[in-house]
């Protein structure tokens, strides 16, 4: 057993996709949080709106 024999050895590629995976659900996450956000404001501005016509 050496320091080479670790559970990653003759596997990089299931490490790698691993971590593109979290990487893309981090960026959708992020992405969905963004558009919320956004929806958000879109909604308090047309509130403002709507109030302002009264």
């Amino acid at each position: 057993m050496g320091l080479d024999d670790g559970p990653y050895n003759g596997h990089p590629s299931l490490f790698i996709t691993f971590f593109l995976l979290l990487g893309q659900i981090g960026s959708i996450h992020w992405i969905k949080n963004k558009i919320m956000f956004m929806s958000e404001i879109n909604l308090q501005l047309e509130e403002r709106k709507i109030v302002k016509d009264k």
